[in-house]
């Protein structure tokens, strides 16, 4: 049926004084939507992703296809519109006018091509694991006998156990390496003004780990940082939930999620090293602010870049963690297909729940992931 209404509508149009020039336009079309569905294709094939068309036409994947395709039209009717009709050959005049307009469409597309390339290379992240006590803000006499010995020795076994995460992640993908340092981070390591300076400062924490990065900035072992600490990050105004980020520096907190030696405390510890390296990159290349703006305070989605007010939100997420589609957007045109294809499942924590990753866990190092 629908093929006899488009042979029908052939038919008119061709017996209109209009198809000489409708059907150029048309084979043209047809031919680009048949490039767009051919990449569409190979991309999902390429980088194994499935990618939503709406997503597919919003990328950057769709716009270089548009330039190289609207540049090979142009190179074809530059060299053969208005061609003579006797078969003469060009002059040199004609045929430098034709290759300069050539040179101009390839340098445009190419320019253009380049502009909406992707980042493809994006820095290593150090993970460091603070001394600890570092932050503790005065001893807590409170607490009962042993409690502090024994939240030190689970933060310490967890500590043990972060290479293993880090190289987990690390030979699964290829977007971005995790570096562990395997020296304790101390307050100390900055100097006494930045130390005295950031005592007062509402997030110490945080205010430290950025002094020490600025120090190793300026001594050219720059590395994006993500601290790991026992205590709260929040020191005095501000309660800062689970982690608190600024540029290439972020500090992840194990004390809301009820110490090392809670349950998911494994899982918590590889979701936030994965959430935290992504927004470290997308701050530097694609312009992302956290907390994102507009994001009404208390509401949440699953969206791993909500901002979490308690434990039992940020258990939800990271059981489910995922990307928003605007974030997958985001991703994709800012790092390309394998770099958002990488986040996605690392996010969702499906390698640390293979079989192998949870024999390893039980065997090595005595721990059972949720839900074993």
């Amino acid at each position: 049926m629908v093929g006899e209404l488009w042979k029908a509508l052939l038919d008119y149009l061709k017996r209109t004084p209009y198809w000489p020039v409708i059907e150029p336009v048309a084979l043209t079309g047809f031919l680009y939507a048949g490039v767009c569905i051919v990449s569409y294709q190979y991309l999902q094939w390429r980088y194994q992703v499935t990618l939503d068309l709406p997503l597919f036409l919003q990328s950057y994947l769709l716009r270089q296809v548009s330039v190289g395709f609207a540049a090979l039209v142009g190179v074809f009717l530059a060299l053969t519109v208005r061609r003579p009709a006797d078969h003469r050959r060009l002059s040199k005049a004609e045929w430098a006018l034709r290759i300069g307009l050539v040179l101009i469409i390839g340098a445009t597309a190419l320019f253009l091509l380049k502009a909406w390339s992707p980042e493809s290379r994006v820095s290593p992240i150090r993970v460091r694991f603070a001394a600890f006590g570092a932050f503790a803000a005065e001893p807590d006499g409170g607490a009962p006998p042993g409690t502090r010995d024994k939240a030190a020795a689970d933060y310490q076994h967890l500590r043990a156990m972060a290479p293993y995460l880090l190289y987990e992640i690390n030979h699964r993908q290829r977007a971005w390496q995790l570096e562990f340092d395997t020296t304790p981070f101390r307050t100390d390591l900055v100097s006494q003004a930045d130390e005295a300076r950031c005592a007062r400062d509402d997030t110490p924490a945080l205010c430290i780990a950025e002094a020490f990065h600025a120090r190793a900035t300026a001594e050219s072992a720059n590395r994006p940082l993500v601290l790991i600490t026992a205590q709260p990050l929040g020191g005095g105004g501000t309660r800062a939930w689970f982690w608190l980020n600024r540029g290439p520096v972020s500090v992840v907190t194990l004390a809301d999620w009820g110490g090392a030696g809670s349950a998911g405390a494994i899982e918590y510890l590889a979701y936030a090293l994965v959430v935290q390296s992504v927004m470290i990159h997308m701050q530097a290349h694609c312009g992302f602010t956290q907390p994102p703006s507009g994001t009404p305070e208390g509401v949440v989605v699953g969206n791993v870049f909500d901002l979490q007010p308690g434990i039992d939100a940020m258990r939800a997420a990271v059981l489910t963690g995922h990307f928003s589609p605007s974030d997958e957007r985001q991703l994709l045109n800012c790092f390309g297909p394998e770099y958002m294809r990488t986040a996605v499942s690392l996010a969702s924590l499906q390698w640390l729940r293979t079989a192998a990753v949870r024999e390893t866990l039980r065997k090595v190092y005595g721990v059972e992931l949720v839900g074993s």
